[in-house]
């Protein structure tokens, strides 16, 4: 039986972490932290804004659709088409 690609052999150098030539100091990790919260942050910003204007594209579609409604006239359709 073949071993599955999608297991790692932890006892190879394969599933190991890549050692560092010397270990990171607070200044470093702080700075990595600091990193990733921020670009979390832009994330929610730009998520946000989208809800926003998916929000306005909804609204501007709602509202042509009732201007499209309430402007046909009646009359001038066919018998079929009304």
């Amino acid at each position: 039986m073949r071993p599955d690609k999608d297991v790692v052999d932890l006892s190879s150098d394969e599933g190991q972490p890549t050692p560092l030539k010397r270990p990171m100091g607070t200044k470093k990790a702080k700075e990595i932290v600091r990193k990733n919260v921020d670009e979390d942050d832009e994330l929610a910003g730009i998520q946000r804004s989208y809800v926003v204007e998916a929000r306005r594209l909804n609204d501007l579609i709602e509202a042509q659709n009732r201007l499209a409604l309430f402007s046909v006239d009646l009359i001038a359709l066919d018998d079929i088409a009304r």
